[in-house]
């Protein structure tokens, strides 16, 4: 995700590949709305889960570069912005 403080839309990209680093699947958008970084991380992974279940693929191993995100889904991080 790529975020920009202020009334400003935010983007996001992601990709899918295969086991051996093979690009299989790309797309990337925009949305607004999104107040803080992890507000846009969050819907950059809720849009990339998306993606992934629309296509068929269902045995998914999700990266990314944010460890706040991380720390976020694995419960030792709150936001009251991101919890619903």
């Amino acid at each position: 995700a790529a975020h920009r403080e202020g009334p400003h839309d935010s983007g996001m990209g992601w990709l899918i590949r295969n086991k051996h680093g093979t690009l299989l699947e790309a797309g990337m958008g925009k949305f607004e709305g999104r107040s803080t970084v992890m507000e846009s991380e969050l819907s950059a992974l809720i849009w990339s889960m998306q993606a992934c279940s629309s296509l068929g693929y269902r045995n998914v191993i999700f990266e990314g570069d944010n460890l706040s995100i991380l720390k976020y889904i694995k419960g030792e991080a709150y936001s009251s912005r991101c919890q619903h």
